[in-house]
């Protein structure tokens, strides 16, 4: 310091205060700077350094200690500045200032000890530290009261526990004068003697629980109210033990106290005190009660009782139930039945006692009055048909529990105790109400017996009060609620129901037949359940069926107890049961019938009364069996006759007056079984009436009829017949004319006449007629003449409309029935062909068509594809057994192109594949030398045949669809292709195995149709894998059959030039010189790739690329193609071009180009870094292929090779026009551009395209697809150049199959075009170029023939093709005539908006949307955007 002062200089005191000062302030520690600075200061500035900078924080009382310090250090330095008594303070206060330690309480407690132990005295000598201790007193009474507020009593404790020191020694004053005013409830706090283990516990409650105790909390606190008692618990007991008081109030508590001694309101308050001990350890429940009885309400020795006794059950179900009981005693009732059944076992227990002697009046109340409401509340819902199954469990599950409580027993009512003597169990109540729930959905009803009610009945009188229910109705509800007890079979149940609701059974069977029932068989159940549900909606089927049951069951109890339900149930059926059976039953089920209800009441018969039921009368029992030995003359007569009133008196007995005659009747019919008249007989018997009134005639018409002649038997039957359609006057003059007709016998007329009684007709005795009858009888064979013919018409009709319906079912009809139909179901069906097809399906036999298949739609690609050659169409000749004599054969079928060389006809017969259901597809050709196209279409209609035939034009359908769309599937096992996007273009196998080997094995014609179609391909391919093998390397021929490379040199060199294979008719013979190994070399070329590789020609040749043979891959493999299509997405392609080396191609087509860089494979440098290195000008990639010598007989010698090569994208430029590919799969070696617009596929255009000298079509066609512009120009009308270019536009757009290119050219075309003198150069060229389909060669012919007279000028009509210049004149002839209306040539629109229909729009025929549909103007036709190329 004083190093310090010196470097300051010469100081003033005042400066040298002022800098000692700024000193200390700036030391952490103020107390060593205070003694090092102490000495050099004045006493006035040392004063002001303790008093300002040293101050001692309230309340905590931070920074005392260093104070303290600080004093001691100013004393010793300067005694004058500190005097030595507030240094001797300032040492015995340190030990109770310790920065750990520093608080209010032990800086008071330290000045109180040391008073009190007289070590020094005169505080207030030390002003500072008696304002501290002032301070220090009022601190410590805030913190206590702000503990006492929060009930923080332990932390009280703690802080105020040493102030009952105070109260042990000697007080000295000036400790008492310092306490009583600054802390003037020190004396109680000084008292206070708690007890800490409950003070420890009240501490653990929730701080929200101790917020709603705060007033009881206070009993254990301080005694406020004399200061003198340890607790305010003993305060209250204090001040109150000789006033006669009856409530205590403690802030908002208040407890009610008995007047008497002191030990009354201690004990109370004990019980208080303990009761909250136990609410803090029991739960939430009993602090629940404990808050409802103590703190929310006033304390009574009843609410304490109750905690009490709570505490002794502990149980928090009991405490709750107890609290809402409490809560709600005024008005309990059904609301807290729940409560009061967790109540009742508690108090049933010795340790409820002593709560049930507090509670138990108002229980007992509750109880009661929980029982009048549950069963008011179950009457009234009972009686309103409302349910009540909750109202009944729960009065079920009340009762149980008083039943088990005995101390309310002897308390309740008397009524209650007796019906609780016979409470229902749970089951037996679940088991009413299911019965009640079953006969409630089985009730019809119809029946008056309410099964329902008397079940609500039986429950009021079980659950509400005795006697409700007759002893009759409660015997049966016992009796289903005993078997309900004993099965859950619900067929068992559904038969007790029906039982049980029985009327006209008496009640002892029916609890007789319910006691039986679960001992009943299963099947026995099943069926008897079946009868008594039936029973209400067909009763008389009922009845028969219990009677076939109860006489063929085995059990004679079951038939004693059902039996008496039978005669029931015929008895409520006796005026029906008769008259349903007869018409229902055959004579032998109703004998049947009689004999089951003999069998079943046989005993009881001879009591029956005459007023019972008819069918159970003895009578008709005994005349049952006495005709059971008819039974097969009863049963033959109902065979003839069925059911009526014959069959019905027979089998009543004719009410028992004509027995005997019905006996001789039965007995004649028996006799003459088998007789030629026997039918005549039976009619004659149908006769009977049902009272069987005309038996006796009957009986002598069949008598005399079994004499008679033939003659007179036909007589009868004629007779008969005439009497069902004429009347009786007609019938009378037939009948006796036949009666004296010559050729009768006196037999034959006693027969007739007998038979005129029996009809009720007249016959003249004497063979006269009146001039009426002869008349009538005239009038009506004249009518049936004429029936007769209109029914032939009718029926001749029907047959017609039948075969054009089904020729084939009607013709096997027609058959069966013996009628012979002159015209075969082929020729119906034939007839009936739709018009398009008429010409197309032409018959060659019997059963035997041949369906014709245009082919000339097809483009030239797609006929080298296929293998079709100029074949302009393909037949089919199909046999149908079903139109032949011989049935049962099955469909078979030929299929040839017409150009096919040794195609049969001309003598020479057919070979039909005939289709099996379990036949296989023909694996070669069977009818001509076959092709392509002719054996995939074989084995598709072989597949679609098994599936059965249809019909001819199903057929011719299936089959030109298939056309179509051959290149979808596979060639051998008809497999969809997984190729989506770009459509392929030749049929190929799919990746089977199987399907290869099947498809090496075909016919050389079938797999190998490049030799005869495109012989230059073939060339191609065999010059790759020379090239590959001269140059022994394998490794490029992947998949080879040949393994050896000189071999394959040898093989090729032997084999014949392309042109002499094409030529020959028998390839295999041509190539038997040459060994198998060249067969199977052959067709690994041919079809390894699985794509199409074909030679261009027409539209697709590049004119710009003379003498260079020219290739076009039209598709690759499908899986590539897929592969492709999927990258494609919105990036769009370009194209670029690859020169390589020859040996290359056949790796190149079967796997596409591959990134070769860094391999044995590379060929030529990559400065540029591994990739597939392309160029966008042919001229560069062509440097980089090498020329190759190839086998003999070829004639691609010192060839070269360069790709046009589609990229996805723009591709990645790395010099001038040269681009390096790092990704192959963006790369397709189809050379196409692939786009679609409105839904159709764009494709295939050049093998090597280039826009800078492509022709102008081809412009156009680029345009369209990359800008969706095909203008030449802005302004300025089309040249007869750009007509030519327009017209080649269309015919490349025909050839590459582009609708919306077409359509677009065709709209151009269409805009410029007059029908005044066409170009006959364009006109050529459309008719030389174009196909004969062409929708351009339609416009250009119907334009013409709408124009003026003179359109065509006669010196140039030798210019024109002549085809078109007849076709105009028909044309023209036909609109003159009014047979064709051209609407759309009337007057030449020029805008777009004005073209109306399309109708020579391409899309028309794919049934695709037009590219200008919603177009308004011509503008919007050429701002097609990316989308919609894209859609």
């Amino acid at each position: 310091m004083d190093l310090y002062l010196k470097k300051k200089g010469k100081l003033t005191l005042e400066e040298r205060d002022h800098k000692l000062l700024a000193l200390i302030r700036s030391h952490d520690r103020k107390d060593i700077a205070i003694a090092a600075c102490a000495h050099a200061m004045s006493p006035r500035a040392v004063r002001a350094a303790l008093n300002v900078d040293l101050n001692v924080s309230p309340i905590s009382y931070h920074g005392l200690y260093y104070y303290l310090q600080a004093v001691v250090a100013a004393n010793h330095c300067d005694p004058t500045v500190v005097t030595d008594l507030e240094a001797q303070w300032a040492r015995a206060l340190m030990p109770y200032s310790k920065p750990e330690i520093a608080a209010p309480s032990s800086y008071l407690e330290g000045v109180i000890r040391i008073l009190m132990a007289g070590q020094l005295n005169g505080l207030e000598k030390a002003p500072e530290f008696h304002t501290l201790a002032r301070r220090a007193c009022t601190d410590l009474a805030a913190k206590l009261e702000g503990l006492k507020l929060k009930n923080q009593w332990v932390a009280a404790y703690t802080t105020a526990s040493w102030l009952s020191s105070c109260l042990r020694l000697p007080m000295n004053p000036e400790i008492k004068k310092l306490l009583d005013a600054e802390f003037p409830d020190w004396n109680a706090w000084a008292a206070w003697q708690p007890n800490l283990n409950r003070l420890r516990l009240l501490e653990g409650l929730p701080s929200e629980r101790r917020a709603v105790l705060p007033d009881i909390l206070s009993l254990e606190g301080p005694d406020f109210l004399q200061s003198r008692q340890a607790t305010l618990c003993d305060g209250l007991i204090a001040q109150n033990s000789d006033v006669p008081i009856s409530t205590i109030h403690v802030r908002c508590l208040a407890i009610e106290v008995k007047p008497g001694t002191t030990s009354e309101l201690q004990n109370m308050l004990d019980l208080l005190l303990g009761a909250l001990e136990t609410a803090c350890q029991a739960g939430n429940e009993f602090m629940a009660l404990f808050v409802q009885l103590c703190i929310r309400t006033t304390v009574d020795r009843e609410a304490l009782q109750i905690m009490e006794g709570v505490r002794r059950i502990a149980n928090p179900l009991v405490t709750a139930a107890v609290l809402r009981l409490h809560a709600e005693r005024e008005t309990l009732g059904s609301k807290q039945a729940e409560a009061l059944v967790r109540i009742f076992p508690a108090l049933d227990d010795a340790r409820g006692e002593f709560l049930l002697s507090t509670i138990g009046s108002y229980l007992l109340q509750g109880t009661q009055n929980c029982v009048h409401e549950m069963t008011d509340a179950l009457l009234k819902q009972l009686n309103d048909g409302r349910p009540a199954v909750d109202t009944q469990l729960k009065l079920q599950a009340f009762g149980k529990a008083l039943q088990e409580t005995s101390w309310i027993q002897p308390l309740l009512e008397t009524a209650l105790r007796v019906l609780l003597y016979n409470w229902p169990s749970l089951e037996t109540i679940k088991s009413l109400q299911s019965i009640r729930a079953a006969a409630q959905s089985t009730n019809s009803g119809t029946s008056t017996f309410s099964l329902t009610s008397i079940i609500d009945t039986y429950c009021i009188d079980r659950l509400i009060r005795r006697g409700a229910i007759d002893l009759p109705s409660a015997r049966l509800i016992d009796a289903l609620l005993h078997l309900w007890h004993q099965t859950s079979d619900p067929d068992r149940r559904a038969i007790a129901l029906l039982v049980a609701r029985g009327e006209g059974i008496n009640l002892d069977l029916r609890c007789r037949c319910l006691k039986q029932l679960p001992l009943l068989p299963g099947s026995f159940v099943r069926k008897l359940q079946r009868v008594m549900e039936n029973y209400t909606k067909e009763g008389d089927a009922s009845c028969i069926e219990l009677a076939r049951l109860l006489a063929t069951t085995t059990f004679t109890e079951v038939v004693n107890c059902w039996r008496p339900v039978l005669y029931c149930m015929i008895q409520q059926r006796t005026e029906t049961l008769v008259d349903y059976v007869l018409p229902n039953l055959t004579a032998q089920a109703w004998l049947r019938l009689l004999s089951d209800l003999s069998t079943i009441f046989g005993d009881l018969m001879p009591s029956f009364l005459p007023s019972s039921p008819e069918i159970l009368q003895s009578g008709l029992q005994v005349w049952g069996q006495q005709l059971t030995e008819y039974i097969p003359t009863i049963t033959r007569l109902e065979t003839s006759l069925g059911p009526g009133p014959a069959l019905k008196c027979i089998l009543l007995g004719g009410e028992g007056l004509w027995i005997e005659d019905l006996i001789q009747i039965l007995d004649l019919l028996t006799i003459h079984h088998g007789q030629p008249y026997e039918r005549i007989m039976q009619t004659i018997a149908g006769l009977l009436s049902h009272d069987g009134s005309n038996a006796k005639e009957i009986r002598e018409a069949l008598s005399l009829i079994t004499p008679t002649s033939t003659k007179g038997v036909d007589a009868c039957a004629r007779c008969l017949e005439m009497y069902q359609k004429a009347s009786k006057i007609v019938s009378g003059a037939l009948v006796t004319g036949w009666i004296y007709a010559s050729g009768m016998t006196e037999r034959d007329g006693a027969a007739l006449k007998a038979l005129a009684r029996v009809l009720n007709l007249q016959v003249e005795e004497d063979g006269n007629l009146p001039v009426a009858k002869l008349e009538a009888a005239a009038d009506h064979l004249d009518f049936q003449a004429r029936e007769i013919l209109v029914e032939a018409r009718r029926l001749e009709s029907l047959r017609m409309a039948l075969k054009s319906k089904d020729p084939k079912g009607t013709f096997a009809l027609m058959a069966s029935l013996g009628i012979e139909d002159s015209r075969s179901p082929l020729d119906g069906e034939l007839e009936n062909l739709p018009p398009e097809l008429t010409k197309l399906i032409e018959k060659y036999g019997e059963g035997e068509v041949e369906m014709s298949f245009p082919l000339s739609h097809l483009t030239g690609l797609q006929r080298t594809a296929m293998g079709i050659g100029t074949a302009q169409k393909l037949f089919m000749r199909l046999v149908i057994s079903d139109y032949t004599s011989q049935g049962e054969m099955p469909p078979a079928f030929c299929i040839h192109l017409a150009n096919e060389l040794n195609v049969p006809g001309n003598g020479e017969e057919h070979c039909y594949w005939p289709v099996f259901k379990d036949s296989s597809e023909p694996d070669v050709p069977h009818c001509g030398r076959g092709s392509r196209i002719t054996w995939q279409l074989s084995r598709i209609v072989s597949r679609h045949l098994r599936k059965g035939f249809t019909s001819l034009a199903d057929v011719h359908r299936f089959v030109a669809a298939k056309i179509n769309d051959l290149v979808k599937s596979c060639l051998v096992c008809g497999a969809k292709h997984s190729s989506r996007g770009p459509r392929l273009r030749r049929p190929t196998v799919c990746q089977s195995a199987a399907c290869s080997m099947l498809w090496n094995r075909v016919a050389l014609d079938v797999r190998l149709t490049e030799i005869r179609t495109d012989p230059g391909v073939v060339d191609l391919l065999l010059t790759g894998i020379f090239a590959a093998a001269q140059a022994n390397r394998l490794d490029l021929l992947p998949g080879c059959p040949v393994g050896s490379t000189p071999t394959i040199v040898q093989v090729l060199n032997n084999l014949p030039a392309m042109s002499v294979l094409q030529a020959t008719n028998d390839i295999s013979a041509a190539l038997t010189n040459v060994g198998p190994a060249a067969l199977h070399l052959l067709t690994w070329a041919c079809s390894s790739y699985r794509g199409f590789l074909a030679s261009t020609s027409g539209t697709l040749h590049i004119p710009s690329l003379p003498g260079a043979q020219q290739f076009i891959l039209a598709n690759a493999a499908p899986e590539h193609e897929a592969a492709f299509t999927s990258k494609v997405g919105r990036q769009g392609t370009s194209v670029l071009f690859h020169g390589t080396s020859i040996d290359r191609l056949p790796c190149i087509l079967s796997q596409g180009l591959r990134v070769c860089s860094g391999t044995a494979l590379q060929r030529t440098g990559a400065a540029h870094g591994n990739g597939i290195y392309m160029a966008t000008e042919p001229l560069t990639s062509f440097s980089y292929a090498p020329s190759i010598t190839s086998w003999r007989a070829s004639t691609f010698h010192n060839m070269r090779l360069l790709l046009g090569v589609e990229l996805v994208g723009r591709g990645n430029s790395v010099a001038g026009g040269i681009h390096v590919i790092k990704d192959p799969g963006v790369l397709m070696c189809s050379r196409s551009f692939k786009r679609f617009l409105e839904g159709r596929e764009i494709s295939d255009i050049s093998l090597n395209f280039n826009r800078e000298d492509a022709c102008e079509a081809f412009e156009l066609f680029h345009h369209f697809v990359h800008e969706d512009n095909i203008r030449f120009g802005q302004g300025k009308l089309i040249d007869t150049q750009k007509l030519d270019c327009l017209v080649d536009a269309y015919i490349l757009g025909e050839n590459l199959e582009a609708a919306g290119f077409m359509d677009v050219i065709m709209d151009e075309l269409l805009r410029m075009l007059t029908p005044q003198n066409p170009p006959y150069k364009a006109v050529t060229k459309v008719f030389q170029s174009s196909r004969p389909q062409s929708l351009l060669r339609m416009m250009l012919i119907e334009l013409t023939a709408s124009g003026p007279a003179d359109c065509l000028k006669v010196e140039n009509l030798n210019e024109y093709p002549a085809q078109f210049i007849a076709l105009v004149m028909i044309n023209r002839l036909s609109v003159e005539n009014g047979n064709l209306s051209l609407p759309y040539f009337e007057e030449m629109p020029t805008a777009v908006e004005e073209l109306g229909a399309c109708r020579y729009h391409e899309h028309i025929r794919q049934q695709e949307k037009c590219y200008r549909k919603d177009l308004t103007n011509i503008d919007e036709l050429y701002e097609l955007t990316q989308q919609e190329a894209l859609l």
